[in-house]
C-alpha cells in the first residue's frame, strides 16, 4: 500500500480569499509535472496495488498513476 499527500502543496492553488482558482490549480499541476512523473516511477518500482492519494486536489497524479498501473486500486480523496 502507497499513501500519498499532496495537501500542503496545494496551497500555491489557492487565491487571495483561500478559495481554489482552477487557473492557478492548472499552472501548479503542469510547472510540477516531473515531480509527479517521478512520485509514478516510485510507486511502480515498488510494486503498489492499492494506493490512497489523501488531499488529491484535481486528481491529476491519482489520474497518472491509475493509468500507469491499470491493475492498482488507486483510492483518491480531497475535502
Amino acid at each position: 500500500m502507497v499513501c500519498l499527500k499532496w495537501h500542503w502543496l496545494l496551497l500555491h492553488c489557492l487565491d487571495k480569499n483561500d478559495a481554489m482558482d482552477p487557473n492557478r490549480c492548472e499552472d501548479f499541476f503542469m510547472n510540477n509535472w516531473p515531480i509527479f512523473e517521478k512520485i509514478t516511477e516510485k510507486v511502480v518500482s515498488a510494486h503498489a496495488t492499492e494506493i490512497f492519494d489523501l488531499g488529491c486536489g484535481p486528481g491529476q497524479p491519482a489520474l497518472l498513476i491509475a493509468k500507469t498501473l491499470s491493475n492498482a486500486r488507486v483510492h483518491a480523496t480531497d475535502v
